[in-house]
């Protein structure tokens, strides 16, 4: 494939841990090489794997927008109860 062909060119820009990182695999293989790495209980089903979120087989997050302006109430109830539960984080 064109990703092969590609790599083939690119590689030789990458020092040798790099490149023994890297596997470019055809459609076929994906998931036999998936599951070397991985169980098959955390590969996507749309790659033969058996993880779901959701109804989507392609495990992308399912979360709901924003109905609009989030509440300042509910703003500051987050705020002062992740300083409560981690006041060595100071992100916020």
């Amino acid at each position: 494939g064109i990703f092969a062909r590609i790599w083939k060119l690119v590689k030789h820009f990458f020092d040798k841990g790099t490149r023994d990182k890297i596997q470019i695999v055809g459609a076929r293989d994906t998931y036999d090489t998936l599951c070397e790495y991985i169980d098959p209980e955390w590969i996507p089903e749309c790659y033969g794997g058996k993880l779901r979120v959701g109804t989507n087989e392609w495990c992308e997050p399912v979360l709901p927008r924003p109905a609009g302006v989030i509440p300042e109430d509910l703003v500051q109830e987050v705020l002062s109860t992740w300083a409560r539960i981690a006041p060595s984080h100071k992100s916020l």
